[in-house]
């Protein structure tokens, strides 16, 4: 049973990491495409720091999957 609840918080882990990259590259691109030119200039960053943020939730996702799991 543990080894079910395991994959499951490391599928939604996964799931939450995409979702932190998907809207990294979405925030970027609307400041990238809007009008305010200190937005354009600083777009990648704020992007690549909301995209890199994905990384907390599949890292406590492995973790789960590692402690419950053993895999």
């Amino acid at each position: 049973m543990t080894v079910r609840l395991g994959n499951v918080l490391y599928w939604l882990g996964c799931i939450a990491a995409a979702l932190c990259v998907a809207g990294g590259v979405a925030a970027g691109v609307a400041m990238k495409l809007g009008t305010n030119p200190y937005d354009a200039s600083i777009a990648p960053i704020v992007g690549g720091s909301i995209a890199a943020a994905g990384i907390i939730p599949w890292l406590i996702g492995r973790a789960c999957k590692y402690v419950l799991s053993g895999q």
